[in-house]
């Protein structure tokens, strides 16, 4: 029972977060790890309560049910709608992959991806369960209250994180003050051709920390200037969202 809503619940992160066309079942079969009728007997009964809904041109998307639950539409929906258009024009600009997550219950979440148009590309998951795994989880720890820190501390023991030499959370919370002071956090631990790279910059909304902007790429494109063309740009894009969600 525990596996199936665990299944439950990684089908409605990846077809929320995918929301600019329908998924289709052997991509949602692949992302499980399980056959696509395995998969099918899933989303067949989530189809039947609400929770997604068959698309014309065929895969599925979210049904009724989310928002009746929320009662106020998708999860953080007024994020995904200001970020979407600008998160389009940054791919369109630096072609890699971008997305904007927040975090619940200390778990990373993925509100919105894009995809760039390059043949090599590298999946990214919709939901980590440790912060300190992700440039853009660092991004949210170092903008977390010293209580609330605290809090995250006493219920996720140091098991690492984006930063290999450090080795205690008096050494990570010294790493956290940087990213909190430079405004973006590189994870650099990619290496070889399976290898990838990723930075994630702040996004505000009225001076408090609203969702986090990333970017990942494979370690091949991981040259200085590559580099610094998409940190240029994931900031300035990131300035324009804030702007939008400060005018809401």
């Amino acid at each position: 029972m525990i596996q199936v809503l665990e299944r439950f619940a990684k089908i409605m992160n990846h077809v929320s977060a995918h929301d600019e066309a329908p998924c289709r079942l052997r991509d949602l079969a692949a992302m499980l790890g399980v056959s696509p009728s395995a998969c099918a007997n899933i989303v067949s009964s989530m189809v039947k309560l609400g929770y997604l809904e068959s698309a014309e041109q065929g895969g599925y998307r979210l049904g009724p049910t989310p928002s009746l639950l929320v009662r106020s539409g998708a999860y953080k929906q007024y994020i995904v709608q200001t970020a979407a258009p600008f998160l389009e024009e940054l791919v369109r600009r630096i072609n890699e992959n971008c997305l904007i997550v927040t975090h619940s219950d200390g778990k990373r979440v993925v509100l919105l991806t894009r995809k760039s148009s390059r043949e090599l590309q590298l999946n990214e998951p919709l939901m980590t369960e440790n912060l300190m795994h992700t440039a853009t989880g660092c991004v949210m720890l170092a903008h977390m209250s010293g209580e609330e820190l605290e809090r995250y501390e006493s219920v996720q023991p140091f098991a690492g994180s984006i930063f290999p030499a450090v080795t205690s959370w008096s050494g990570f919370r010294a790493k956290l003050a940087g990213i909190r002071r430079d405004g973006i956090a590189f994870d650099n631990r990619g290496v070889g051709l399976d290898g990838r790279r990723a930075l994630a910059v702040p996004v505000y909304r009225d001076g408090e920390l609203e969702c986090v902007l990333g970017c990942w790429y494979p370690t091949v494109r991981a040259n200085p200037k590559h580099r610094a063309c998409i940190a240029l740009n994931c900031r300035k894009t990131a300035g324009r969202i804030s702007a939008a969600l400060d005018a809401l």
